[in-house]
């Protein structure tokens, strides 16, 4: 069903890892709200076919960088800067999730995920955040994953990064209210974007939704809503908050039976 929130219209927000998956999903639900976006990935090419199709560009900067890189962060900090000093939301939603079993998950390994997942939640966000006090009180959206709440084998540094995310939110949320600014995090559940169809099995996705009390497959338009209602004024004493869209999952599927056919070579 469709629904609008006027008090978003012209509003400026940033969201990372934007090319593919969740952000890819949710960059045409955004602009239908009115906002202006500054979309960052380092898929420029995807980005901008992405941009092409939705045919919006007027309502969209797009940024390419490797959120990894510190120096990549810096420069795409400033950047935004530029385009948008006053900027009323950031949605952290860049990451990786490669399996590895724990014999193979060494400290450069768990280094390389919170890069990506971590540190630019970190680093954009201090960056940034002359930008959120100027609009006078912004929305910063941490994309976590249900997988925290479950545990899931074989993923221990991609749900290691995802609790981290989760106590991020809940500390800032605290330090950043005076100003304002709500800080929360979503969780997902097992949605549907494009690496799942290329990884997932039948017996995946059997295992999947019998694991969840909503017996249809997640998409990224599932999360819209929640985003909208956070970025919002309506959601204006809502932080701290870590809120699962999961299809009301029940986690038979964390078991190592349904992850190891993914494990990263």
């Amino acid at each position: 069903m469709p629904f609008t929130f006027d008090d978003l219209k012209s509003k400026t927000v940033v969201l990372t890892g934007a090319a593919w998956g969740i952000g890819r999903g949710l960059t045409g639900g955004l602009l239908d709200q009115g906002l202006n976006l500054v979309l960052i990935d380092r898929d420029a090419e995807q980005l901008a076919r992405n941009t092409a199709a939705l045919g919006c560009d007027k309502q969209v900067t797009c940024l390419h960088g490797d959120l990894a890189d510190p120096d990549e962060r810096a420069r795409l900090a400033s950047e935004i800067a530029e385009v948008a000093p006053s900027l009323w939301g950031i949605i952290h939603n860049a990451g990786i999730d490669p399996r590895r079993p724990l014999d193979r998950t060494d400290t450069d390994f768990m280094r390389e995920v919170m890069a990506t997942n971590v540190e630019p939640a970190v680093d954009l966000t201090r960056q940034l955040l002359p930008g959120l006090r100027a609009d006078g009180g912004g929305r910063i959206i941490l994309i976590g994953s249900i997988t925290f709440e479950i545990g899931t084998a074989l993923l221990s540094a991609y749900v290691a990064s995802k609790g981290a995310l989760v106590g991020l939110a809940r500390s800032l949320a605290h330090e950043l209210g005076p100003d304002g600014i709500t800080v929360n995090c979503i969780e997902p559940g097992a949605i549907d974007v494009e690496k799942n169809a290329e990884q997932y099995t039948d017996e995946t996705r059997r295992l999947v939704l019998a694991g969840q009390s909503l017996q249809r497959s997640l998409e990224p338009g599932d999360l819209l809503g929640l985003i909208c209602l956070l970025l919002s004024d309506a959601s204006q004493a809502i932080s701290g908050q870590v809120i699962g869209v999961d299809g009301g999952c029940v986690h038979p599927w964390a078991a190592p039976s349904t992850q190891e056919h993914m494990v990263d070579e």
